[in-house]
């Protein structure tokens, strides 16, 4: 299975290596990994590169100059059989659900007819907000899939444990069950 990863700024990004290696030792998976220029500030491209053997993308390469025919973010977006949007912040959600196209990611998502599962990293105050959950609500009845904490979850950028439903980000185990429920229904 092909899978995109597409990462949008947190500090939680700076985890996505080690997600990465550990998910590419089920040996079934192919990665390529967008990021975001914020994303790209807490994990480097060479990185994620060394550790999925696949080609990681910034909006510097949205625009080859290599002669490319097809331009990356149309061949990203029919490459991919589901995009894993994580972390997904508020900003890039809300872009998402505005259909706003201003960064390769973005675009990408635009182009894709690709299954989009969304892990948000939510703090407190932004998951208890009516236009957070309005947000959540369409892009839901638009078909993203959204794996959010089951329970108690560590918050990345302060460090405590948040216990309001819908803050904080899924654990890798959540994530990966939700990776291997879509494998699962793929292949049937």
């Amino acid at each position: 299975m092909k899978i995109l990863v597409a990462s949008s700024g947190a500090i939680a990004t700076s985890l996505l290596p080690q997600w990465l290696l550990i998910l590419r030792q089920f040996g079934r998976y192919e990665f390529r990994v967008v990021l975001t220029p914020s994303a790209a500030r807490f994990v480097s491209a060479s990185a994620i590169s060394a550790v999925t053997g696949g080609s990681v993308y910034t909006d510097d390469d949205a625009f080859p100059s290599d002669g490319a025919t097809t331009p990356p973010h149309l061949d990203l977006a029919t490459w991919a059989d589901v995009i894993l949007f994580v972390p997904a912040t508020y900003n890039s959600l809300m872009k998402l659900k505005l259909g706003i196209a201003d960064n390769l990611l973005h675009t990408v998502m635009a182009f894709s007819e690709s299954p989009i599962i969304a892990v948000p990293a939510i703090s407190p105050v932004i998951a208890k907000k009516d236009v957070y959950k309005r947000m959540l609500t369409v892009l839901k009845e638009r078909g993203i899939n959204f794996v959010v904490p089951s329970g108690p979850t560590l918050e990345v950028s302060s460090g405590e444990y948040v216990t309001q439903a819908g803050a904080g980000m899924a654990s890798f185990e959540e994530v990966a069950a939700a990776i291997l429920e879509y494998d699962e229904l793929k292949n049937k």
